[in-house]
């Protein structure tokens, strides 16, 4: 192997001034045991003194030089041991290294073969002559004859064991800081064995071997500056491999996991391990790394019983203040022989074991173990774990403060998780427990839900429901609880009488306070508390009141069974919120009970309405149909009867359709009356009219009778012969004229007669018509009230709602029928009045015909008085024909006025004539209207 760069050109200059004292020292000691007296000296002559230095010269330089040419110590060893073994002709040579002041292992060796090999084997000192490393410091111990040699038993045992029969052991002393096994500096043994015979040991081959182990020191010094060059740039990066995985790294698996395997491969060491403590300062191993053909501490310590020596004095020595533990052989300490028994159950012979703090606190320990033999560690291996200890360290606190982080963290998701969940549970409990008040009157259903929901959500093992009974005792009326438990709900465990809650009368929950025990063992209970609970497998729980309205109904509890349990301030909300929620909801079924009671009995009441509305639609319908041709006029129909409010409105409508009845026939009476009246005086007024024609005619002939009787009394101072035939033509004449008169004035007294009983039968016509008026008015009455009462009716039908519908379409009709029957008033309202102006008309039409006919009659009165005058001067004519001529002119002028009389009376019975004409005008428009009131009555049926 190469000198590596690590070292430095002035370790190697240090390194050739040390040999250079070393050969100085040697040469020194040669000229000394030159100058003693001995046994050897002796037999040297002094001629053979330089040959034999040479020689024994060429002998040192050549295994020197072999030795020089190597800087790996495993191959500077074994050149060694292989050129004394050819030099010196012997069985073995070897080179043990102390691992401790009594033992240590055989790290070189070059054997002939056929001998057994001592290399790798752990022995203890004594096998080489002395008991002790510091034995060996100043003798050399030699075994000529084994056989000859007083040994011990195990000495001798050993010795056998390799065949030895001879032996020369020389101690390897080292001066610098790498060995601190003892003062005198004693790194290892070169030992020589002869195996085929014993051997008498030259000086000269002692000399040599003392030499070569000069020389070897100085070598090994140098290999192993070269090794602990190596070995700190190992360290230093096994340190930074370690340091970038504890930077790189937040996993402490990860880290102990690379840690146990670079140490153990740095320190060449059976088993390394990282151990952790308990908070009872017991703890187990957590990491390790162990080699092929060693047990496996991560699994034995599932089969042992925990170390109680940690743990009953909390940590050791460790916790005050001890930096590590070198143990280099257990058996050499003063182990107990428990401790003895458990190491080497483990395999241990021997460990080095450093704290690993936590700030002020120990938190576990870093070991490493030696399982092949006992080892010496080096104060460099104390140093490496020493300082990986303290990286430990540094990532255990890193990495809890990183869990703190993401405990925190995920503290904070799960809080979040947790509020998420709380929300929907609460949306969906507070939905579902709705639905089901809303759907179910078993409050069974109602409980069983919240109960399974609960226990869902809070992740406990059973979630009861708990009723009080009058008497404050009660029982689990509902439960949800994991399949591994008992079953309270249908057992007598169900059954609590609580002496507390009955005294007083539900206790603090009637305060609506909740209780959280985390552990039922840490409560003042008594011991029948604490057996029902053990009967429950309760460990912990809590329990809230369930309030319905303002009464405890009953308690909500959560159990934990499996361990103890610290309730979380959102466990409790939880708690407290599902069980005001199914107070509410208990409320709220007991609400819809009630509501639903009372919409049966609205049900059995709307029933009840409607059965006894579809009997009134029945009856309406049948009063309808009963009083469907009154509508178009037949009043003789009737309204069947019955107790019910159609028959009241039926007995309404009879009575209403009786009324009108009997106004219709009065009315046809009047009519029929009117009309035959109208109809008489008609005819009487069309011959009064022909009279006065006749009249009129009369007398204009006799106004031409008296125009001639002018004449002829004209004529008679003319003609006086004449007078006797013309008096007698005017007796005759006027006779005629009496006549005619007296027939005229009978006819106007008859006229006068005929037009005063129309006059009167007019006048009872028109009062008969304000008798209908007054009927047609009472019957509108009738027909408003009648309107007012379907709309009252309609209204009450528009409250009943789909209940009323059918009594609407009653007072539809009803209100229909009152507008005809409004409208059948109006238009007989209209016709009355019709009537009345007519009659009025022709009252005082007939009154002025009266008044003419009065003057009429007074007219032919004084004509009848004129011509009879007229008749008493005929009849004197005789007596007078004398007088004739004296009385011409009178008469003359009598003629005159009487012409003018005449006129008048012509013109009197002209007028008389038109009045008459007027009259017979008007009494036909009453008998037209008559009739069409006889046409508008005929309408309606009455008989």
């Amino acid at each position: 192997m190469n000198k590596p760069d690590e070292v430095s050109m002035e370790s190697i200059s240090n390194v050739e001034q040390t040999a250079d004292k070393y050969l100085k020292e040697a040469k020194v000691l040669e000229s000394q045991q030159s100058n003693q007296d001995s046994p050897i000296q002796t037999d040297w002559s002094q001629t053979t003194e330089t040959s034999l230095f040479k020689q024994e010269q060429i002998r040192f330089e050549k295994i020197r030089q072999q030795i020089h040419q190597l800087t790996e110590r495993d191959s500077l060893l074994n050149t060694t041991v292989a050129a004394l073994r050819e030099d010196l002709q012997a069985s073995r040579v070897l080179i043990y290294r102390f691992n401790n002041s009594t033992s240590g292992q055989v790290i070189a060796e070059s054997l002939v073969s056929g001998w057994t090999p001592s290399w790798k084997e752990n022995l203890p000192c004594l096998v080489f002559g002395a008991q002790q490393a510091a034995d060996y410091s100043n003798q050399i111990v030699t075994i000529k004859d084994l056989a000859q040699t007083r040994l011990t038993p195990y000495q001798m045992q050993l010795l056998e064991k390799f065949q030895v029969k001879a032996s020369l052991s020389l101690p390897i002393l080292l001066k610098t800081n790498t060995a601190q096994v003892d003062s005198e500096g004693v790194w290892g043994l070169l030992v020589i064995h002869q195996c085929d015979r014993p051997r008498q040991w030259q000086e000269t081959d002692i000399i040599l071997v003392e030499r070569i182990i000069k020389e070897l020191s100085l070598a090994i010094h140098y290999t192993e500056i070269v090794s602990g060059r190596e070995h700190d740039a190992l360290r230093e990066k096994t340190c930074n491999k370690v340091l970038e995985k504890i930077r790189n790294c937040s996993e402490l698996s990860t880290i102990f996991k690379t840690v146990t395997q670079e140490v153990r491969k740095l320190l060449q060491a059976d088993r390394t391990v990282i151990y952790q403590f308990n908070s009872d300062w017991s703890g187990k191993v957590v990491a390790e790394s162990v080699g092929s053909g060693w047990v496996s501490l991560l699994v034995e310590q599932n089969n042992d019983e925990p170390d109680s020596f940690l743990r009953d004095t909390q940590g050791g020595e460790y916790v005050r203040g001890q930096r590590f533990s070198a143990v280099e052989d257990i058996y050499s300490q003063d182990f107990s022989s428990c401790y003895v028994e458990l190491l080497e159950k483990y395999q241990a012979k021997a460990y080095l074991i450093v704290p690993i703090f936590q700030g002020e606190k120990l938190w576990g320990l870093f070991a490493s173990y030696q399982n092949s033999s006992s080892r010496h560690w080096h104060q460099s291996e104390i140093d490496l774990m020493m300082q990986i200890g303290n990286q430990l360290a540094v990532a255990v606190q890193q990495a809890q403060l990183l869990e703190k982080i993401h405990k925190h963290d995920h503290e904070l998701v799960q809080s979040n998780e947790r509020e998420t969940a709380i929300v929907q549970f609460s949306a969906r409990l507070v939905s579902r427990l709705a639905e089901l008040a809303g759907e179910s009157t078993d409050t069974n259903t109602i409980l069983n839900f919240a109960a399974s929901e609960l226990r869902q959500v809070l992740k406990l093992d059973r979630v009861g429901v708990f009723r009080f009974y009058p008497d404050w005792t009660g029982e689990f009326i509902v439960e949800s609880v994991g399949s591994n438990w008992l079953k309270l709900v249908g057992t007598e465990l169900a059954q609590v009488r609580d002496t507390y809650l009955q005294e007083t009368q539900g206790g603090r929950y009637v305060r609506r306070e909740t209780l959280m025990v985390n552990d039922i063992y840490q409560e003042d209970y008594n011991q029948c508390h604490l057996e029902l609970l053990e009967q429950w497998g309760t460990k912990a729980y809590a329990i809230a009141p369930i309030f319905q309205g303002e009464k405890l109904w009953g308690l909500l509890g959560i159990y934990q069974n499996d361990r103890v349990r610290h309730w979380e301030v959102f466990e409790r909300a939880i708690l407290e919120q599902v069980a005001t929620q199914i107070g509410v909801t208990l409320q709220l079924s007991a609400y819809l009970v009630q509501v639903r009671s009372q919409e049966q009995q609205l049900s059995e009441v709307a029933e009840r309405e409607r059965t006894e509305r579809e009997k009134l639609q029945q009856g309406a319908l049948k009063v309808l149909r009963a009083l469907e041709p009154s509508f178009s006029g037949d009043l003789t129909v009737r309204a069947p009867l019955s107790d019910d409010e159609i028959g009241t409105i039926a007995d309404g409508y009879n009575t209403t359709i009786q009324t009108m009845r009997e106004l219709v026939r009065q009315v046809q009476l009047t009519a029929n009356r009117v009309s035959q009246t109208s109809d008489h005086n008609t005819t009487s007024v069309t011959k009064l009219s022909s009279e006065a024609q006749q009249q009129v005619e009369r007398l204009q002939l006799a106004l031409q009778e008296l125009q001639l009787m002018v004449s002829s009394t004209q004529a008679v101072t003319a003609n006086a012969q004449k007078v006797e035939q013309a008096l007698q033509e005017a007796n005759r004449t006027v006779n005629s004229g009496d006549l005619l008169m007296e027939r005229t004035v009978d006819s106007i007294l008859e006229m006068r007669e005929t037009v005063s009983e129309t006059a009167k039968k007019i006048k009872r016509l028109g009062e008969a018509s304000q008798k209908i008026s007054k009927v047609v008015n009472l019957i509108e009455n009738f027909a408003t009230q009648t309107n007012l009462l379907s709309l009252n009716a309609a209204i009450e039908a528009t409250r009943a709602g789909e209940y009323g519908k059918g009594f609407a379409v009653v007072a539809d009709e009803v209100r229909s029928l009152a507008y005809q029957s409004a409208n059948a008033t109006t238009e007989i309202e209209r016709l009355v009045d019709e009537i009345q102006l007519g009659i009025k008309e022709v009252t005082e039409t007939m009154e002025l015909g009266i008044t003419q006919v009065v003057q009429g009659s007074n007219l032919v009165n004084e004509t009848r008085q004129s011509l009879s005058e007229i008749v008493t001067v005929t009849n004197q004519i005789s007596e007078l024909v004398e007088g004739i001529s004296r009385t011409t002119m009178t008469q003359s002028q009598q003629s005159q006025s009487l012409t003018q009389a005449m006129t008048e009376v012509s013109t009197l019975a002209q007028n008389t004539l038109e009045s008459s004409t007027v009259i017979s005008q008007s009494f036909q428009e009453l008998l037209t209207t008559s009739q069409e009131l006889q046409t508008s009555v005929s309408q309606f049926i009455v008989d």
